[in-house]
């Protein structure tokens, strides 16, 4: 009979297998044969890809040196009854050589837990009977997300892909902080699920210091089967009175018999909220709240700048980071090039780099804050400037506001990501703003990756800290140890000055000397930045301080 072989349109759509790239007809570096049988066409997103027609004819089919395949003549009789000389080859629109086996490669899941719940049971026990899942604590996908929380949620316990069920938001015209909680409608009988508020970070371990929330909710119904729960106003609570900043979890209690005495108990990520005054005059800021991860898991192989995940991720739009939860490269965060990585593979930015260490360790991506996010150029004046400090020219990159962007000359910055480790100098000209921040807390260690030389960095924690002084290089003099700059403007509103700081060699542990007195104690506050003098590259790591 005659037949051809076709490649159907949905395989090269967004987030399919195929997507972008096109048919090839000819061969090219990197390919694995000596033709190819698609006909070429430029949108197979809407076409497919097809070969032209061919002939099959049992016993006359290509065998020996007229096929390449495994076994070479020895099969002959098998090969004889099929064809296995067609070729269907896939390029990037370069032309380059990306086959098609790449890009399988990037599909095939290999080394995840799999296990199979029951959606829509109405107690624990039903929705988990017969997986491997574990109990109500157990996390076997390792995203972070307890087995009772995905039960409550909805969610796949056997997927490290995650849906953000549970966020703080605010509104940035308003101020207004509100709480969304997303769960299935059907009905869980065995649960209690409430908030818990907390205004003291370090009693975070302690479960009596979180209060529950007794509030209204409005309720949307969402066309997925789940619905949404909205709290507003939580700024407003008395609990958070005269307050710029305090927490909020959810939590899950497992009541089976409904006697009132949970046999198990789980919480969610820990959201933080802060209202940022921006005075008049400058002042630094730096972000250590996070965007939600959409995926936290183990990496399974490593090759040069690759990763290989677990399950296929689809990245969303935006600048994205990786960040190591444990093994060797714990804390630190790596830029992902999203336009290199498909299917299950991530491919991260810098190529010098050795990855090695990222090898089955646990790691989240996450979405990078903006600049524009987290400082919007409508909340300030004409007037007013943001400036990052380089190191590379030991000089400030200043932005100006016009029109609603953030610019460099004449570039928009409003897109530029605003690393974790970073802070920014912030000047007000005009009369100021107040500004809510909201994001997941960090509980994982914190890297910063210093440089010789001065560097404006974050504190990367939501609570004030005392300086960091392990791994840092202490002397007898400034000139021979590493220094450490407040920028005075943070506590005075209007100073514009530093009170400078060296690490001074001869206490042990080494310890913080003003430079100048009076002085106060070398802390950092949250949510802004401090300078650090180098003499030498280093990753400072530092653990959670509660």
């Amino acid at each position: 009979g005659t037949y051809f072989l076709h490649i159907p349109a949905s395989q090269f759509t967004t987030g399919s297998p195929l997507e972008g790239l096109l048919p090839m007809s000819s061969v090219v570096a990197g390919d694995d044969d000596a033709g190819q049988d698609l006909i070429f066409n430029n949108n197979p997103a809407v076409n497919g890809a097809s070969t032209s027609l061919f002939t099959l004819r049992p016993g006359l089919c290509p065998v020996g040196t007229a096929e390449s395949g495994a076994e070479g003549t020895i099969d002959d009789a098998i090969d004889a009854r099929v064809d296995l000389t067609r070729d269907l080859g896939i390029v990037a629109p370069a032309g380059t050589g990306f086959a098609a086996s790449e890009a399988i490669r990037r599909y095939i899941v290999t080394g995840g837990f799999t296990a199979s719940v029951l959606p829509g049971a109405s107690t624990f026990a039903l929705w988990s009977q017969g997986s491997n899942i574990g109990g109500a604590a157990a996390d076997p996908d390792e995203d972070g997300i307890a087995n009772l929380l995905e039960y409550a949620l909805g969610t796949d316990p056997a997927s490290p892909l995650q849906a953000s069920r549970f966020a703080l938001t605010h509104d940035a015209a308003t101020g207004t902080l509100i709480a969304h909680l997303t769960l299935p409608t059907a009905t869980h009988d065995d649960l209690i699920i409430s908030l818990e508020t907390l205004t003291d970070l370090s009693k975070a371990g302690n479960a009596s210091a979180w209060k529950k929330l007794s509030m209204a909710a409005t309720t949307t119904i969402n066309a997925d089967g789940t619905l949404t729960r909205s709290y507003s106003n939580l700024e407003k609570l008395l609990v958070f009175k005269n307050l710029d900043v305090g927490y909020v979890r959810l939590r899950v209690d497992l009541d089976a018999n409904r006697d009132g005495n949970p046999e198990a108990t789980v919480t969610s990520a820990i959201q933080g909220w802060s209202r940022q005054s921006f005075a008049t005059g400058s002042r630094t800021f730096s972000m250590p709240l996070l965007n939600a991860a959409f995926f936290t898991g183990r990496v399974v192989t490593v090759t040069a700048n690759e990763l290989m995940l677990p399950a296929i991720v689809t990245l969303p739009a935006g600048s994205l980071y990786l960040e190591a939860l444990d093994g060797p490269l714990a804390g630190q965060r790596f830029d992902i090039d999203a336009t290199s990585s498909s299917g299950n593979t991530v491919v991260l930015q810098n190529t010098s780099q050795s990855y090695a260490g990222l090898a089955d360790a646990r790691i989240s991506i996450r979405l990078h804050h903006t600049l524009a996010e987290l400082l919007p150029p409508a909340a300030f004046g004409s007037d007013d400037r943001v400036l990052f400090f380089d190191p590379a020219v030991s000089n400030f990159t200043t932005f100006t506001n016009s029109s609603g962007t953030w610019l460099s000359d004449v570039l928009s910055m409003n897109a530029r990501p605003f690393a974790a480790h970073e802070a920014a100098l912030v000047q007000v000209r005009g009369t100021g703003s107040v500004l809510m921040v909201t994001g997941e807390v960090r509980l994982s260690s914190f890297v910063t990756p210093l440089v010789a030389g001065t560097q404006l960095i974050a504190p990367g924690w939501p609570v004030s800290t005392a300086a960091p002084v392990a791994g840092l290089t202490s002397g007898l003099s400034p000139d021979t140890a590493d220094r450490f700059r407040l920028w005075d403007g943070d506590t005075t509103p209007g100073a514009t000055d530093y009170t400078g700081y060296y690490l001074d060699g001869t206490t042990t542990p080494p310890a913080w000397l003003p430079q100048t007195t009076p002085a106060p104690a070398a802390s950092v506050q949250p949510f802004h930045g401090f300078f650090l003098i180098r003499t030498a590259p280093l990753q400072l790591k530092q653990t959670a301080p509660w």
